[in-house]
């Protein structure tokens, strides 16, 4: 039975060591046990914050962060912990360890053993003999670098959350509540021209960039919850897909801001982002819908200008006012054609239905309860 507990506690403290290793310095590896566990905490979590009042839902969700970090440090430490203590423990029955008079030659012993050599205390009433001392001191160096990887994490987890900070901050803020896309599009159009829009789309390609590969080493920091409306993932999604919906498919194509170069890096950013969270979160593929008929398209485009909305297709309705408000922002007295419109709008929907299932899932997931939402006729509201 000795040998299955120094097996045991060898099997417990390789694990560990790997899920550390997995989970803090190898890219785009979510560990072995570590998220999964965070995952189910988080779960448990957000039963008690959907039912918390929205006065105090935005502390809770605070709090969320300092768990998931406090319980992963928590859980490598005591594996390592456990690990060598249940290798002492069975050394201990094999007659490997002298004991000081009272000491006795239990689990207990072992499990204090290993506090002290974890903490480079030391145990002086519990000795190895022979070549097992040295036994004792690999913990003692191995606390070291388990310590520094715990270092590196929180170093990592926090700077994902400034990322996300930073791609948050590169919309303007519109008002409480979820906030418009077109909206923070505004000052880069003063008098229909843009000026400085390819520097915030550059910006913001940089840190939706920066954002996405430090998340792909740092899955905990998925969950970080700020309990702000504009401070959150699924505001960052909602914002940045709106953007792209905005410029790339609701002016006309020889608009001048539908041909920057960092709006296409951002829509294939964006575009890798969704299908890498749907196949992380085994959320399937996000289904489009068809587009109407070029005839339908014609009459319901009619239709809408004559404010009659009654039976006319949601994405339809959705398409023609954020043209409509595109249009004031950007007014443009080129005709470019009958055909451009709807074929705007078919490269748009495969776009923007998937993006809005992504923003809403996000929003389901994180629990995301904007206070007071805005109404955007188009853009891809979370869903509450």
């Amino acid at each position: 039975m000795d040998v299955v507990w120094i097996v045991l506690g060898s099997t417990l403290l390789l694990i560990t060591l790997l899920d550390t290793f997995l989970a803090v310095l190898n890219y785009d590896e979510a560990g072995l046990f570590v998220n999964r566990i965070v995952r189910w905490q988080w779960t448990v979590m957000r039963l008690v914050t959907r039912r918390i009042s929205p006065r105090l839902r935005p502390i809770a969700l605070r709090q969320v962060t300092g768990v998931v970090i406090l319980s992963t440090i928590l859980l490598w430490i005591s594996g390592m912990i456990l690990g060598f203590a249940l290798i002492y423990f069975g050394l201990i029955g094999l007659g490997v360890f002298e004991l000081s008079k009272g000491v006795s030659a239990d689990f207990m012993a072992a499990l204090y053993l290993s506090v002290g050599q974890f903490s480079t205390v030391g145990a002086d009433n519990i000795a190895p003999t022979g070549y097992w001392v040295i036994l004792p001191v690999l913990e003692a160096l191995i606390s070291v670098v388990l310590l520094s990887f715990i270092i590196t994490f929180l170093s990592n987890v926090y700077g994902v959350i400034q990322n996300l900070r930073s791609l948050c901050a590169d919309f303007f803020h519109t008002g409480p509540g979820v906030g418009s896309a077109t909206e923070a599009l505004r000052p880069y159009f003063p008098h229909g021209e843009p000026r400085d829009l390819d520097r915030h789309l550059n910006d913001l390609v940089n840190d939706f960039n920066l954002y996405c590969d430090s998340i792909r080493q740092d899955h905990a920091a998925y969950f970080f919850q700020s309990g702000r409306d504009q401070f959150s993932l699924p505001f960052a999604m909602h914002m940045t897909a709106g953007t792209i919906g905005a410029l790339r498919w609701a002016l006309p194509s020889d608009h001048t801001a539908t041909a920057s170069p960092s709006l296409a890096r951002l829509t294939e950013s964006f575009n890798t982002f969704r299908d890498r969270r749907f196949a992380l979160m085994k959320w399937g593929t996000a289904v489009t819908p068809a587009p109407v008929p070029p005839s339908q398209f014609a009459a319901e485009r009619a239709a809408y200008a004559t404010q009659q909305y009654e039976g006319l297709d949601a994405w339809c309705v959705q398409f023609f006012a954020l043209n409509a408000t595109m249009g004031e922002i950007s007014p443009l007295p080129v005709d470019t054609g009958n055909d451009d419109p709807y074929l705007r709008y078919t490269k748009w929907l495969a776009f923007a239905q998937p993006a809005a299932e992504l923003v809403a899932r996000l929003s389901r997931d994180l629990d995301y309860q904007p206070l007071a939402a805005a109404q955007p006729t188009l853009e891809l509201a979370p869903a509450r």
